[in-house]
């Protein structure tokens, strides 16, 4: 079980790392059937003012992250805080997990594989 992944991520002339985890609350099937994917990749270290940065508890199984995660895409809102290894949907999120809390889901085989 991976439920998370630390990675060096250059851009441009930064260098820093990032968790990516994924969201089961942002990827949904739209009505249209396209399917929104739910990577998060939050950067955990780097000085850069360009990008906010979330303090990790070090942990790649029972995740902890803060601030909490928001993300805005079209017309989907997702609000969340993971802690312990498990999603905490706040109410203001628009999808079908608003208020729930769930656990961390794998991460998908193909982003493993890189």
């Amino acid at each position: 079980m991976t439920v998370a992944l630390v990675k060096t991520i250059k851009d441009h002339d930064e260098i820093y790392q990032a968790i990516l985890i994924w969201c089961p609350g942002c990827s949904e099937t739209h009505e249209d059937g396209s399917l929104r994917g739910g990577l998060h990749m939050l950067p955990i270290s780097g000085d850069s003012t360009k990008r906010p940065t979330w303090i990790w508890n070090g942990d790649l199984e029972k995740v902890m992250l803060s601030p909490s995660i928001l993300s805005r895409h079209m017309d989907i809102v997702c609000h969340s805080f993971v802690q312990n290894g498990m999603w905490e949907f706040l109410s203001d999120s628009t999808h079908k997990l608003s208020g729930q809390k769930v656990p961390m889901v794998d991460l998908p085989d193909w982003l493993l594989a890189e």
